[in-house]
Formats: structure tokens, C-alpha cells, sequence
């Protein structure tokens, strides 16, 4: 991957962050995806790359204003990793994480930047918009990646991004400040005044699994304002309700021997 705080990488957790808004307060409903010949694909599945996540991690502020903490994002993003392969490694497939190398490094790159695109768009047509092509037939792809699946020995990746945010003491004091206010304000007004809703960091995360072909056999996605992504904790708990429908790993049937009576 490109060294942090170059232009890709900026672009790359841009991309990550441009859904978040999108996510906050879409209505409920399934929040995950499957490719329609997943069943018939998943068995060869039996070791996944991890490729390093892109998920910046915020401070905001009383004002609502954000700054990227890097030590927070490089926190996180080392916690998702790991709590993604314990979630591969609970259901039967091999996990290790992806270390890019002069020979993989742009191309790994250009597959973590085509994913992040993708997640954005089956994000706005899945659980925004609702358009019924992409709901009906779950099919996106980020090119052949079997190059790639042969350089590190596996049978396709795992790619996640998303965007974390942490309330700063005084955004935490004043949103409960304001929450006793509105529900005073309720009590003083007989009930025609409603509360007010405390608005708190929010976090977003999308895990996409993705065979040598490049396609992109299930995706899941979950926003939380309950943790923190820079601890071991949140980035379990966000990852672990990501992935929670994610099938287990089954082998693929045996191929006839031919020959037989």
C-alpha cells in the first residue's frame, strides 16, 4: 500500500469516509449482500488474504468539526485486521494478512481503491436509494485478481473500509447538556415538546470477501455510535456485527471420477 499521507492514500480514505453520511439513519433492513453464484463458489475458499484495512479514525469536537488522529487510525485498522481474521478463522477459512511487496504493492492498491469505490455504490443502491437491479442481482467485481491469489498463495481477499469517529469530552458534555435540556423542556411543556437526541461520534465499517476472479461473493456492513475503533474491543464488536451472516466455510462437492458402472 502507498505510504500514509500520500495522494492515494488520501483518496483512498476519502472514498472510505463518503458513505458514512449515507449510512447514518438509513432505514433497517439486511445489511449484507451475497453474489447469486456465491453458494456454488464459496468452497474453494479455503485461505484468504487480508489486505490492510482503510478506516481513519476521527475527533469530534463540541463544534461537530473532525480531525484525523493517526495514531487512533493506525490503531484501528491494526485491530480490524486481526478481529476480520478471527472472524474468517471461526468459519472454517484460512486467514493470514497481505504484506505488500515491490511486486504487489500497486496493484493490491488499485484492487483496495476499485473495493472502496464499490462500497460506496452498493451502499447509496442497496440501503439508500434501494434501486432494484443491484438489489435483486448482487453483482460487482474489481477485475481479475488471480495474479495476485497466486503471488501470496490463496483463493481470494478480504477488504474492509469504513470511518470511526470519537467524541471529545467537551462534544460528549455538551450533547448530554442538551439532552437534559430537551427532556426539561418536554416535562414543562406536557409531552408536545419532544427530547432531543444526543448526536455522538458514529462508525461505519464495510468487509467484502472477494474470490481470484474478483468478484465480490458477499459483502456486510454495520454503523455503530457504541465504540471505538482504535480498541480491541470496538474493532471486534463492529467486525464481529459485519460479518455476523457471513457463511462458514464448505468444501467444494467432489468432481465426478468418471469411469464408474
Amino acid at each position: 500500500m502507498p505510504p500514509r499521507g500520500s495522494l492515494e492514500t488520501r483518496k483512498l480514505r476519502l472514498l472510505a469516509a463518503l458513505a458514512t453520511a449515507a449510512l447514518v439513519g438509513c432505514a433497517a433492513g439486511p445489511r449484507h449482500r451475497t453474489h447469486p453464484d456465491a453458494p456454488a463458489r464459496w468452497g474453494v475458499l479455503t485461505t484468504v488474504g487480508v489486505v490492510p484495512p482503510a478506516v481513519p479514525v476521527f475527533e469530534l469536537d463540541a463544534g461537530g468539526d473532525l480531525r484525523e488522529i493517526p495514531e487512533w487510525t493506525r490503531s484501528a485498522e491494526r485491530h480490524l485486521a486481526q478481529a476480520i481474521a478471527a472472524e474468517l478463522e471461526a468459519r472454517g477459512i484460512r486467514a493470514f494478512p497481505v504484506v505488500p511487496s515491490l511486486e504487489t504493492e500497486a496493484e493490491l492498491d488499485d484492487a483496495a481503491r476499485l473495493f472502496a469505490a464499490v462500497a460506496r455504490d452498493v451502499v447509496f443502491a442497496n440501503y439508500v436509494l434501494h434501486f432494484a437491479a443491484p438489489t435483486a442481482r448482487f453483482q460487482y467485481s474489481l477485475g481479475d485478481l488471480s495474479r495476485l491469489a497466486d503471488a501470496y498463495g490463496v483463493n481470494g481477499f478480504v477488504f474492509a473500509v469504513g470511518h470511526g469517529e470519537n467524541s471529545t469530552a467537551g462534544r460528549t458534555a455538551a450533547e448530554v447538556g442538551k439532552t437534559v435540556a430537551g427532556a426539561l423542556l418536554a416535562i414543562l411543556s406536557g409531552g408536545r415538546s419532544g427530547g432531543y437526541e444526543p448526536q455522538f461520534g458514529h462508525d461505519w465499517l464495510a468487509v467484502g470477501l472477494v474470490d481470484a476472479q474478483g468478484d465480490l461473493l458477499w459483502f456486510g456492513v454495520y454503523d455503530s455510535s457504541t465504540g471505538d475503533l482504535s480498541a480491541t474491543a470496538g474493532a471486534a464488536s463492529i467486525t464481529h456485527s459485519a460479518t455476523e451472516q457471513m457463511p462458514a466455510h464448505a468444501p467444494a462437492p467432489a468432481a465426478p471420477t468418471g469411469g464408474g458402472r
